[in-house]
């Protein structure tokens, strides 16, 4: 493949979204011409200079239409395909997903980052709105080519939500170990402080589960603090802080807020826990072991049980257990495994791209190799 497109709604935060950038600079850097279009001008990450970065509006507070944004797309993809087609063109997102096919773009693989039917059983807004929402994840992705980043994504796609793809393929999310490694050695003086730790990294939505850490932390009794980090909001923080005194343990959890280089903090910590109810994939683990430090998980649906394979899967409790998770991490501290490149290598960026160049290119998706029309 010479020439590539990654279609996405913006550029921060997000496994999506970092899954984009670090799989445009890995193409870019193998010479293909790589382009990446954002439905809004919203760019945190720091772009290889080859690729070549197009957004369709300014920013989300302009409220653009889906259809202005689907008219500016079908216009952008005329123009950049005026001297050859793109070889490869896939969506993250569902909204990107939704501008894409109302652009009328053919041929165009759509990446599924999570697991839409768990996230509908997780979202309490009544029955009427979830037959819909799942009636309208079947017209957005029936008889369409689809990458789902884990096994239990694509069973999820098809044997809950009944969609019936054109095809689909699995394809992990890809790493970039030798940045992971780099960028792990940074020095960062707090987490010294906070030595030795237990160590959470993500949202404090709900799936993400960070009140059970909590009290699994609590019945471990470990000689160790539990820091938090990653985005929360005042009133989540506030209610983790009131269950963390109610535990007698707030004297040893911090939140320590989002950071951008959360490799330095997990390279530090003695353990990495990891206990969302659901997932779509689960980087953070990948992450975890890529620096060399232990991961305990539950195995949710879906992507643990993909990652944490072999001897590694004595670390998955199940589901909302806080007395198992504490074992495992208690046991965890006292006995950590021995960790090698080899279970995180599956996950290389290398390996991931190219299993993306093993895709079916576009124009055979396109039977009359037209670039127009519905999709």
């Amino acid at each position: 493949m010479r020439k590539i497109c990654f279609i996405i709604d913006f550029l921060t935060g997000g496994g999506a979204q970092r899954l984009v950038a670090t799989l445009a600079g890995e193409m870019a850097g193998r010479g293909i011409e790589t382009h990446i279009i954002t439905l809004f001008d919203v760019c945190k990450y720091r772009l290889d200079d080859a690729i070549q970065y197009h957004a369709l509006s300014g920013s989300p507070e302009n409220r653009w239409t889906r259809r202005g944004l689907a008219a500016r797309l079908e216009q952008l993809m005329a123009s950049l395909e005026q001297d050859a087609p793109f070889d490869l063109v896939v969506t993250n997102l569902a909204r990107s997903c939704e501008i894409s096919k109302m652009a009328g773009l053919k041929g165009v693989y759509h990446c599924i980052n999570n697991s839409p039917a768990n996230h509908i059983r997780q979202t309490h807004r009544g029955l009427l709105k979830s037959i819909w929402r799942r009636a309208k994840l079947r017209r957005l992705y029936d008889r369409q080519h689809l990458i789902a980043v884990s096994q239990g994504v694509a069973r999820d796609l098809q044997n809950d939500l009944g969609i019936h793809p054109a095809s689909i393929s699995v394809i992990y999310n890809g790493f970039d170990f030798e940045e992971i490694g780099r960028l792990s050695e940074a020095p960062v003086q707090e987490a010294g402080a906070m030595h030795p730790f237990v160590l959470y990294v993500g949202h404090f939505k709900r799936p993400k589960r960070p009140d059970l850490v909590l009290e699994a932390f609590a019945l471990a009794r470990l000689p160790h603090n539990l820091v938090f980090l990653g985005k929360d909001s005042p009133r989540k923080r506030s209610r983790l802080k009131r269950r963390a005194k109610k535990l007698g343990v707030a004297d040893r959890v911090i939140f320590a807020g989002w950071h951008e280089n959360a490799y330095a903090w997990m390279r530090r910590a003695d353990l990495l826990v990891f206990c969302s109810d659901s997932e779509g994939f689960g980087r953070v683990i990948v992450e975890g072991l890529a620096v060399g430090t232990p991961v305990v998980s539950t195995d949710c649906p879906s992507g643990p049980a993909e990652i944490l394979t072999g001897s590694l899967r004595r670390w998955l409790v199940p589901v909302g257990d806080p007395a198992a998770l504490a074992d495992a991490i208690r046991l965890a501290i006292e006995s950590p495994p021995q960790l090698d490149r080899s279970a995180v290598e599956p996950f290389s960026i290398e390996r991931i791209v190219d299993r993306y160049l093993q895709l079916t290119p576009r124009q055979a998706l396109i039977p009359d190799s037209g670039m127009t029309g519905s999709a």
